[in-house]
């Protein structure tokens, strides 16, 4: 039955590499000088330095402009305010000053440093005493890249109820007094990658601040980031207002909810910050998955305005349900329970990761099919190991030092334990092999078995339904990802579709228009006529 049920995954798989093969050959055989963000899920590995993050020009965000416009100091609100759609606004090296609540992006346009460099653009806010939210989405398809953005009041980037596709990238938000990016009710397919997000040590003010706060997002992607010191300082307050309203020790560094669902969070690192990322908290999700993220908090906690701040949890899930937690890498000085935690949700998948501590059930929670508080880690390839006493998290963006492979790790290991376990199976006793050759119809496992004691035949038969309960596991988790593909390439091929209909409609637009043309110059032919013969 297990032979019958590989044998239908692998046909299962063929035939959805096939399906991709052919997207895939038709997507790119076009003549499209646009690379629209939202199909980034389906395209091959980027190919740079760190496999993932190239400069913005290279990568396949980067759409190539209709208009350029070179900015400076002096001239780049301006240049937003009466930006048009496909337009790339270019600013030269220096220090923008934000004197108003908001630049705000009203049109489809590219925002982004002209030389490439971040840290060579710095938009510069008013600190804390002034209300700002410095960038403002309220446009589709707006791209914000290669800037640095700090010292803001409220938020860095905020996107707009509705406004969908926004790309940021390559961006450096520090010292953002609450949310550094904001979305409320976003629109679907925007992108969050290869940025630094975070305070310098000890700004953090409030209890109200996270790194990316994200309400009604439906397949965002989010990886490749750095984020750092998402602390509170315990007050309970935002900033300087509504104090004892917020949780002490502030909001989870990524929050996605409220509504959301299908996301990817991806290889991203999260260094100390009480909490790292969650999904729901309490609110509606689904879908998605969380994979081959670092997250490394290097104390059990800080000390806040009101004493000490235990750290909180690695990843959560609360009210969320059909999230799969993948090849995640979560430790965690101190004696904080739960490194990945799930309450109130059904049909998450928690396999393959490592953490400090068991997997936590917070209680109504089925995970890996297993509703019970006490379900076994080690069947679903996670890993446990207590967090040594000295952690040293990484003070830089850099390339995770995840278990991104842990998956493959975990087959080939479990092979290998298979191998080994075979050889000794098949491994002759010297002290019996004489005696042994005479009885050749007693099979090894016979004898194995008349020399092992209850307990030892206990614990092998406990030891081979294990393996099994994690084959099924991973082919359970491997059908899941499976179908999520073939969902996403029918709404692809349904874009593409869709690109096919527009192209239609723009070629009788342009025949349309030469008709027009041509009744135009009759007119005009007429009213000549008309003039010469008055």
């Amino acid at each position: 039955m297990s032979m019958q049920l590989l044998l239908n995954k692998s046909k299962y798989f063929s035939h959805v590499l096939s399906y991709v093969l052919i997207i895939f050959l038709c997507f790119f055989s076009g003549s499209a000088a646009t690379d629209s963000h939202d199909k980034e899920s389906t395209k091959p590995p980027l190919t740079s330095p760190s496999g993932h993050c190239p400069p913005f020009t290279s990568s396949r965000l980067y759409s190539t402009p209709t208009k350029t416009t070179l900015v400076n100091p002096s001239n780049w609100i301006d240049a937003v305010d009466n930006s048009v759609t496909g337009e790339e606004i270019l600013l030269e090296d220096g220090l923008y000053p934000l004197n108003q609540y908001a630049v705000v992006f009203n049109a489809p346009v590219t925002f982004r440093s002209a030389s490439g460099n971040k840290d060579a653009v710095i938009i510069e806010g008013r600190g804390y005493t002034e209300n700002a939210e410095a960038l403002m989405v309220m446009a589709n398809d707006v791209r914000i890249a290669d800037i640095t953005i700090k010292n803001v009041r409220d938020h860095g980037i905020s996107i707009k109820e509705g406004f969908a596709r926004t790309i940021i990238y390559n961006v450096d938000l520090a010292d953002i007094g609450t949310q550094h990016i904001k979305g409320n009710k976003v629109g679907p397919h925007g992108v969050i990658a290869c940025s630094r997000l975070g305070y310098t040590e000890e700004v953090s003010t409030g209890d109200y601040n996270s790194a990316i706060d994200l309400h009604n997002a439906i397949e965002w992607t989010i990886r490749d980031n750095y984020i750092y010191n998402i602390y509170g300082d315990g007050s309970g307050c935002a900033v300087d207002a509504e104090c004892g309203v917020y949780f002490p020790g502030g909001e989870p560094a990524i929050l996605v909810w409220r509504g959301s669902r299908d996301n990817v969070i991806l290889r991203n690192t999260i260094v100390e910050s009480f909490r790292a990322i969650a999904l729901g908290l309490d609110t509606e999700y689904s879908g998605g998955i969380v994979k081959d993220n670092y997250i490394c908090r290097s104390n059990a906690g800080k000390n806040g305005v009101n004493g000490f701040i235990d750290g909180d949890t690695g990843i959560s899930l609360s009210g969320a349900n059909n999230v799969e937690i993948e090849g995640n890498k979560v430790i965690l000085a101190g004696d904080y329970r739960g490194p990945i935690e799930i309450k109130d949700g059904i049909g998450n998948h928690v396999i393959n990761n490592y953490t400090t501590r068991p997997i936590w059930n917070r209680g109504n929670a089925e995970f890996n099919g297993c509703s019970d508080q006490k379900c076994n880690d080690s069947l679903y390839g996670n890993i446990i190991e207590e967090a040594p006493t000295e952690i040293s998290c990484p003070s830089q963006l850099e390339l995770p030092i995840i278990v991104a492979s842990l998956s493959g790790e975990l087959s080939e290991s479990l092979i290998d334990n298979e191998l080994d376990i075979s050889k000794t199976e098949n491994q002759p006793d010297p002290e019996t092999e004489q005696s042994s050759l005479p009885d050749k119809a007693t099979s090894q496992e016979e004898q194995m078995a008349s020399q092992e004691s209850p307990i030892e035949a206990m614990l092998r038969q406990q030891l081979k339904e294990q393996r099994l309960l994690t084959i099924e596991a991973q082919l359970n988790a491997a059908n899941d990802r499976l179908e999520a593909k073939e969902a996403q390439l029918q709404y692809w091929e349904n874009q593409l579709i869709l690109e096919d209909r527009l192209h239609i409609l723009e070629m009788q637009q342009r025949t349309t228009q030469k008709q027009f043309d041509i009744i135009l110059r009759r007119l005009d032919a007429l009213s000549r006529n008309l003039l010469q013969n008055h």
